[in-house]
């Protein structure tokens, strides 16, 4: 308990130097008002899922979802990855395979845990970031709360976004 309150201690610090992105997520604000979204999550039901019947839809995928795009007759559209361990071993692959395919990614600017993402995935026309400091369910983003899975953040950022029906696969 002390070392995660020393490193929240560490994150509140470093909060206050980083420039907020609000007036960009403005921008995003209710962008895809009344459509539909399909996230999809990581298990292994995917795997029994055609997928192919999502190629005209709106989809979200998140963290090795690039494990999964060689079989897709499609890529999605938005990308999450809110894992402040996952991002360190996979960096290189989300800017190289998922960032260049995408139209939006999403990512804690700065993770709880005191792990930097923006330092790891740079800067991009389609990437946007989130303050992920309050565990709880947002609608003020990039404020987000991840609470324990990036589902959570998905559906906040789809909700945000204005996507009237969101529908969860996998």
């Amino acid at each position: 308990l002390a070392k995660r309150l020393l490193k929240y201690s560490i994150v509140k610090l470093k909060r206050v130097a980083i420039k907020s992105e609000f007036d960009r997520w403005l921008g995003l604000k209710d962008k895809y008002r009344g459509k539909r979204i399909f996230i999809l999550g990581n298990g292994p039901s995917l795997n029994q899922t055609e997928l192919y019947f999502l190629k005209d839809e709106y989809t979200m995928c998140f963290n090795r979802v690039n494990l999964l795009l060689e079989r897709l007759n499609w890529s999605p559209n938005f990308y999450v990855m809110t894992d402040d361990l996952l991002i360190k071993d996979m960096h290189q692959e989300v800017k190289k395979e998922i960032i260049p395919k995408v139209d939006f990614a999403f990512f804690p600017d700065l993770h709880p845990s005191n792990v930097n993402f923006k330092k790891r995935i740079g800067t991009h026309n389609n990437v946007y970031y989130l303050n992920t400091d309050i565990p709880e369910i947002r609608t003020d983003l990039p404020k987000c709360g991840i609470n324990k899975t990036v589902v959570n953040a998905g559906i906040q950022i789809a909700a945000y976004l204005g996507f009237k029906e969101i529908y969860l696969l996998g």
